[in-house]
C-alpha cells in the first residue's frame, strides 16, 4: 500500500530526478521515469490541492502575522532569507507563541491533513529492477523507492 505522503515524496523524487543535467540513464529506468510522471501527476495535484485547502486559513494568519511583525530593510520590505521571514532575537518568543496559539486553533484542519496523508492511494507505480536502478544521489534515491523492485529471495 502507498500512502498519499509516500505519492507525494515519490513524484518529487521523479521530478528532481528528471532535472539532473548531464547524466544518462537506463532505458529502462528512463522510461520507468515518464511512465511514473505521467500517472502521478493528477493524482500529485489533486493530494496537493486537498491538503493546501485544509490548511488555507492557518498559512493565510501566519503569514499576516510574519508580515506585521518581521524585521525590514530600509525600504520597508519584509527580510526573508532561505525563504523564511527573519524576525529580530526580543520578537522571537512572541512569534512562537503566536504560532502555538495558530497550531491550537486550526488544529482540526492540521490534523486532517496528517490523516490524509496517511490514506491509501491507489496509483500504480512502474517498478524497475534494481539492476536498472543507477547510482545517484541518496536523497534522490530514498525519495524513488517506490519505484524499486523488491529483492528476489535467494
Amino acid at each position: 500500500m502507498n500512502t498519499r505522503q509516500d505519492i507525494l515524496i515519490f513524484y518529487e523524487g521523479l521530478n528532481l530526478c528528471r532535472n539532473i543535467t548531464g547524466v544518462e540513464y537506463d532505458p529502462e529506468f528512463t522510461y520507468s521515469l515518464s511512465i511514473n510522471i505521467r500517472e502521478l501527476k493528477n493524482e500529485y495535484e489533486s493530494i496537493v490541492s486537498a491538503v493546501e485547502s485544509r490548511k488555507k486559513d492557518f498559512e493565510a494568519e501566519k503569514k499576516a502575522f510574519a508580515e506585521e511583525n518581521c524585521e525590514r530593510d530600509e525600504l520597508g520590505n519584509c527580510i526573508i532569507e532561505n525563504g523564511i521571514y527573519k524576525f529580530a532575537p526580543e520578537k522571537q518568543k512572541l512569534v512562537n507563541e503566536k504560532i502555538l496559539e495558530l497550531e491550537t486553533k486550526y488544529k482540526k484542519e492540521l490534523s486532517e491533513n496528517k490523516e490524509f496523508l496517511k490514506g491509501e492511494s491507489k496509483v500504480e507505480i512502474y517498478k524497475v529492477k534494481n539492476s536498472d536502478f543507477p547510482k545517484m544521489n541518496p536523497r534522490i534515491a530514498d525519495m524513488l523507492f517506490l519505484m524499486r523492485e523488491p529483492k528476489e529471495k535467494e
